[in-house]
This record gives structure tokens, C-alpha cells and sequence, in this order.
């Protein structure tokens, strides 16, 4: 099953643009789904957080407007879950193809915080895809 299916029927929530989009909300349950590359991940004081969005990015992708509204829409109280996917060439920054991504468990995101460069969710749990 490819990523874009697999928001769409496993989470319910279709990505807008097949190429460009990292993410979707589920308008339903009014949960966000983001990508979160599997080595954007790291150690912060308390536990885990993901790298959700480069503020210094210079790339054109539409990806990055729409990010910032699935950030936005988890200021305002939607929930929040990562599907973490795998760089095919994790070196190649800004534009990274995905190898593979993780379909059985999903990272539960909690707190946002930033820094002059990005922004971050505070990873809260690991979660099987199969409780939502």
C-alpha cells in the first residue's frame, strides 16, 4: 500500500496533493496526520520530539504552506499523530524521496515548541494504527 492510500483509507484523511502534501486532517475526527521523517527524531528534555517544519526552508513546495495549516489547526486544539516514513537518501535536504514509512504504529504528538530555526512536536506515545 503506498502513503497516499494509506491516509486515505486507513486514516481517513486524503491528502490534497499526491506529491507535495505532508500531511492531512481527518475532518471527521479532526485529527492531523503529518509525515515525520524517521531521522528528524530526537532526544529533548523530556522523552522524544519531531521535527514537524523548517522555518529557514528555502523550497518552493507547496507542502510547506499546507504544513502550517495543519499547525495552525493543532494550535486550536485537533489532535495529532505521526506516520513516520523513511528517506530513500536521508542526506538529500530539501528534497527527499520516501523509501518506505511505517504503517503499524503511529507517534502520538503532543506540545509544540520552537526555535529560531524549526518547529517541533513533543513526542507523547507510540500508538498501533489498528486503536484508531
Amino acid at each position: 500500500m503506498g502513503i497516499n492510500r494509506f491516509f486515505e483509507d486507513t486514516l481517513g484523511a486524503k491528502l490534497n496533493n499526491p506529491r507535495q502534501s505532508w500531511g492531512a486532517i481527518n475532518p471527521d475526527s479532526n485529527c492531523v496526520f503529518l509525515t515525520v521523517w524517521e531521522d528528524q527524531i530526537e532526544p529533548d528534555g523530556s522523552g522524544e520530539r519531531a521535527k514537524i517544519y523548517n522555518k529557514k526552508s528555502v523550497s518552493n513546495s507547496q507542502g510547506y504552506p499546507e504544513r502550517y495549516k495543519h499547525i495552525e489547526a493543532i494550535r486550536k486544539g485537533a489532535e495529532c499523530f505521526g506516520v513516520v516514513i523513511i528517506a530513500r537518501a536521508p542526506l538529500t535536504i530539501p528534497s527527499r524521496e520516501i523509501d518506505d514509512f511505517d504503517t503499524s504504529t503511529l507517534l502520538q504528538l503532543g506540545d509544540l515548541t520552537e526555535d529560531a530555526n524549526c518547529i517541533y512536536a513533543h513526542i507523547v506515545a507510540r500508538i498501533p494504527t489498528s486503536t484508531l
